[in-house]
């Protein structure tokens, strides 16, 4: 599983990125802080984006030593994120991940949750504590919570200079408990507990 971790040297922080959580959009204002990119604009191309990004990009297990910087994270409530990425990646008019492609939303929870290993999940829906911890040891500082994106994200504006957030590369979809029965929400809080609890997530 590939993780995404962009370094400011200059700053001293490390964000440590969760794909399907804002990671576009934190990952571009980064890359216009770095001066890797000059136009701030909400219609970036993101394979080039990406691309751009890797010589910011350091291995998790160097964000596991970088102890002098402030190595910060988002995450998302999982059940939301779920939804965010069946309907891009399955069923989206976009790029689509092929394991999961044209699948109706339940077929995507019962395959997902089938995976249940370390690494085995598209790192776009795997657990986001697989990200957090690396060999068991914490890998951030501080933890982030998507939906106050709108308190956090001016306080980091100020600590560490971030230019203001664009909204790139949203999903469209219903309000997204509308997609979960019963029995989904049980496969979701077996499979995506860890996620739940650092979180602080509920239903």
């Amino acid at each position: 599983m590939r993780h995404y971790c962009y370094l400011n040297e200059e700053k001293r922080y490390v964000h440590v990125s969760i794909p399907k959580v804002a990671c576009t959009s934190i990952r571009y204002a980064i890359g216009c802080q770095l001066g890797i990119f000059t136009t701030p604009t909400p219609e970036v191309k993101l394979n080039p984006l990406h691309l751009a990004m890797e010589a910011a990009n350091i291995s998790l297990e160097a964000a596991v030593s970088r102890t002098d910087c402030v190595r910060w994270s988002v995450v998302r409530h999982p059940a939301e994120r779920l939804v965010s990425c069946w309907s891009m990646f399955a069923v989206g008019e976009g790029e689509r991940i092929q394991e999961i492609d044209g699948l109706n939303f339940p077929s995507f929870i019962h395959k997902v949750c089938e995976m249940q290993y370390v690494g085995q999940c598209n790192e776009h829906y795997a657990p986001q504590v697989e990200t957090l911890t690396h060999l068991g040891v914490p890998v951030v500082d501080e933890i982030y919570r998507l939906h106050e994106i709108d308190t956090w994200w001016p306080q980091l504006q100020e600590r560490f200079g971030l230019p203001g957030l664009l909204h790139i590369n949203s999903s469209e979809h219903r309000p997204w408990r509308e997609y979960y029965t019963p029995e989904l929400r049980r496969m979701v809080e077996w499979r995506y507990g860890a996620d739940f609890h650092v979180g602080g997530y509920a239903w």
